[in-house]
C-alpha cells in the first residue's frame, strides 16, 4: 500500500493506492473526522480483485485544508474527487461512500454517471449535506428544537397541575408537527425537479434522482411525530419508551436495507425505502402510546388543533435550543481543520478519541435532560427550592459518573484507540487525547447541568448565547493565537476544547447563580 499525492488545479490531495493493476478500479471515499486511512483493513482484503484508490477529503488527512462552501452541498467534495479521476485517468470506476463519503458518492453520481459502474453507500448522509436541508441555500427540513421547546413547556404545565393546559401543549404540538410535516413534504417534493436542474442533473439518471428525493422528503412526517411525541412522554417523566421506540427504528432499518438491496437489487432506492419506513414505524408507535395513554397528554383526535398563546411559547423555548445544537456542531468543525494539519495518523487518533468522547458526554447529556424535566415541573408547581436542590443532585450525579468514567477510559486509553485503529502512529496519538483531554470532562458537567435547569425554566437563550461565545468566538481566538503566536503542536492545539468547556462553564455558572430561577417561568399559574 502506498501514499501519495497529486496536485490538480482545485487543491492538493493525498491518496492510498492498492490493489492489481489492471483490475476493476474501485474508489472509497471516508466519512466525517476520518480519513483514507479508515480503508485501510478493507483494502488489505480486497487487493488481488480490485486497484483501489482512497482519498483523503479536503480539510482531512494529508490533504490541503481548504474552506467547503456549504451552499454547494457535496459539489465542492464531488468536483475534487472528479478533477482526481481525470488526473489518475480512470474512464470508469465504481465508487464506494461511507457517511459523508455517500453524500459525497451520491453527487457525484448525479454529476458523472457516465464514469460509474457501481455505487455502493454505507449509512449515507443526504446528497445535500449535513442537517437535512434542500435547495441550493441549505434550507432546513426539520425544525429542529421544536420538540425541547414543547417538553419544557409540557413540563411546566404538567408540574403545575394544569393539566387542562398540558392537553392544549400536547395538542398544539401535534397539530403543529402534522402542518409542517405537510409543508416541507410538499416543498420538497415540488421543488425536486428544480434543485436537479439546478445541479445539472444528467438526463439519463433524472427520473432515477428524482424518485429517490421523492421518497427521501415523503419521509418527514415520521421523523418529525416521533420527535415531537419523544419530547412530549420524555416531558411527564416516560423516557424509556421514546428510547425503545428508537432502538425499534435502528433494527427495522438494518434489516430492511439488506433486504431491500441485497434481496431485491433496489439499489439507493432500497436504502430510502428503509428509512423512511423505519421512521414511520417508531412514529407510529409513538404516537400509538399517546392516543393510548391514560394521563394529560393523551392525544384526542378530535382536540388537535393549534392555540396560538401556546405555540408562541413552543416557540420561544425551541428556537434557541435548535441554534444551541448547531453551534455545537459548527464548534467542532474548526478544531477538526486545526488537527488535520498534522496529517493522517493523527487524523486517525483524533478519530477515535471523538468516538470515545460521545461515551463521555452521554452521562451527563441524560442526566442534564433529566434535569431540564425536574426543573420544569417543579418550577410549575411553584417549588423553587425544590427545583434548586434537583440542580444540585443532578450536578453531583454528573460529576460522580464522569469522573468514575474518565477514570477508566484515562487506564484503557490505549486499548480503546486499539478498537478503532491498530496503527501504533495512531493508537500513539489517540492515547495522547484520551489521557490529556479526559480529566477536563468533569467541566462540562456544569454547564450541561445548569444549561438544562435554565431551559427547564424556560430561559434557553442565555445558554446558547454563553456557548456561542465559548465554543466559536473564544475557540477561535484560543487556535489562533495559540497556532500562530504561542506553540503550533498538536497537544496545546487539543486544548482548544478544554479551554472551550472551562469558559462555557464560568460563565453558565455565573449566570445561574445570578438569575432567579423562577422568573423564566414561561406558564402562568
Amino acid at each position: 500500500m502506498e501514499l501519495k499525492t497529486i496536485t490538480t488545479s482545485r487543491l492538493t490531495t493525498a491518496y492510498r493506492v492498492h490493489g492489481t493493476p489492471g483490475a476493476r478500479k474501485l474508489l472509497l471515499i471516508h466519512g466525517n473526522a476520518s480519513s483514507s486511512a479508515f480503508y485501510e483493513p478493507l483494502m488489505e482484503r480486497l487487493a488481488d480483485e480490485f486497484y483501489m484508490v482512497a482519498p483523503d477529503l479536503r480539510c482531512f488527512g494529508g490533504s490541503d485544508a481548504l474552506p467547503v462552501d456549504a451552499t454547494r452541498g457535496m459539489r465542492d467534495f464531488s468536483d475534487d474527487i472528479h478533477e482526481l479521476v481525470e488526473a489518475l485517468g480512470w474512464d470508469k470506476f465504481s465508487i464506494l461512500g461511507w457517511s459523508l463519503g455517500g453524500g459525497m458518492a451520491m453527487q457525484y453520481a448525479i454529476d458523472h454517471s457516465e464514469r460509474l459502474e457501481a455505487v455502493v453507500l454505507q449509512a449515507p448522509l443526504s446528497p445535500y449535506g449535513f442537517g437535512g436541508t434542500y435547495d441550493a441555500d441549505g434550507k432546513k427540513l426539520e425544525p429542529l428544537g421544536l420538540a425541547s421547546g414543547a417538553g419544557v413547556v409540557i413540563s411546566q404545565y404538567y408540574g403545575a397541575g394544569r393539566h387542562d393546559r398540558v392537553k392544549d401543549a400536547v395538542h398544539t404540538a401535534v397539530m403543529m408537527t402534522l402542518v409542517l410535516s405537510v409543508a416541507f413534504t410538499a416543498i420538497g417534493i415540488a421543488m425536486t425537479p428544480n434543485m436537479l436542474l439546478l445541479m445539472k442533473t444528467p438526463a439519463e439518471v433524472f427520473p432515477e434522482s428524482r424518485a429517490y428525493l421523492n421518497i427521501y422528503f415523503s419521509g418527514m412526517a415520521g421523523l418529525m411525530l416521533y420527535n415531537m411525541g419523544a419530547g412530549i412522554l420524555r416531558a411527564v417523566g416516560d423516557s424509556k419508551r421514546p428510547f425503545y421506540y428508537l432502538v425499534c427504528a435502528a433494527v427495522i432499518n438494518t434489516v430492511l436495507d439488506l433486504v431491500f438491496v441485497i434481496a431485491f437489487g433496489m439499489g439507493v432506492e432500497g436504502v430510502a425505502y428503509a428509512t423512511i419506513i423505519a421512521q414511520g414505524i417508531s412514529a407510529i408507535l409513538t404516537m400509538l402510546t399517546l392516543f393510548r395513554n391514560e394521563s394529560c397528554v393523551r392525544v384526542e383526535l378530535k382536540l388537535i388543533r393549534l392555540h396560538k398563546d401556546m405555540l408562541l411559547k413552543i416557540i420561544k423555548v425551541g428556537i434557541p435550543a435548535a441554534l444551541q445544537m448547531a453551534v455545537t456542531a459548527f464548534s467542532n468543525i474548526f478544531v477538526q481543520s486545526y488537527i488535520n494539519f498534522f496529517g493522517a495518523d493523527c487524523m486517525g487518533g483524533w478519530t477515535a478519541y471523538t468516538k470515545v468522547d460521545q461515551l463521555l458526554f452521554l452521562p451527563m447529556q441524560s442526566i442534564a435532560l433529566a434535569a431540564t424535566t425536574f426543573v420544569g415541573q417543579n418550577l410549575g408547581k411553584g417549588r423553587v427550592d425544590r427545583a434548586k436542590q434537583g440542580v444540585r443532585t443532578s450536578l453531583a450525579m454528573a460529576m460522580t459518573v464522569t469522573v468514575a468514567l474518565s477514570a477508566v477510559v484515562i487506564t484503557v486509553a490505549p486499548s480503546l484507540v486499539l478498537f478503532f485503529n491498530s496503527k501504533p502512529e495512531v493508537i500513539s496519538y489517540g492515547t495522547l487525547f484520551l489521557r490529556r483531554l479526559t480529566p477536563f470532562y468533569v467541566l462540562c458537567c456544569f454547564n450541561q447541568v445548569y444549561a438544562g435547569a435554565l431551559r427547564g425554566a424556560g430561559n434557553s437563550r442565555a445558554p446558547m448565547i454563553i456557548m456561542l461565545c465559548s465554543f466559536v468566538l473564544f475557540r477561535q481566538c484560543y487556535l489562533y493565537i495559540m497556532s500562530n503566536f504561542v506553540s503550533n503542536t498538536v497537544l496545546p492545539i487539543a486544548l482548544g476544547y478544554p479551554a472551550g468547556w472551562l469558559v462555557c462553564s464560568v460563565l453558565t455558572g455565573l449566570y445561574y447563580k445570578k438569575v432567579h430561577l423562577g422568573k423564566a417561568v414561561v406558564v402562568e399559574k
